[in-house]
């Protein structure tokens, strides 16, 4: 008997039932879809995460971790490396208060 059509079978069978992730990801770097549908920036600087905040948008995230990295003269790679962030305000998603 051949065992190898067992294998098969059941690595169909996981498969088949394995659960799909949600897509978490970004085209920008640093930026995450949280749980929650928002978005969140961080930033990895001398082994810490530096944590930015909530946005409503993946574009805000990206935008805020840009601003962050110019204000602190960090070495790292900007998204929109063209944008004038002279007068930008972040949009940040504001924290229900109880």
């Amino acid at each position: 008997m051949n065992n190898f059509g067992k294998i098969v079978d059941s690595y169909q069978e996981r498969k088949k039932y394995k659960k799909k992730r949600a897509k978490i990801t970004s085209a920008y770097t640093g930026v995450y879809r949280s749980p929650s549908d928002t978005w969140r920036a961080f930033v990895n600087t001398k082994k810490k995460q530096i944590f930015l905040g909530n946005f409503n948008t993946e574009i805000d995230a990206a935008r805020a971790r840009d601003c962050y990295i110019i204000k602190n003269h960090l070495s790292k790679s900007l998204s929109f490396p063209d944008f004038n962030y002279d007068n930008y305000e972040t949009n940040k998603n504001p924290r229900k208060s109880f």
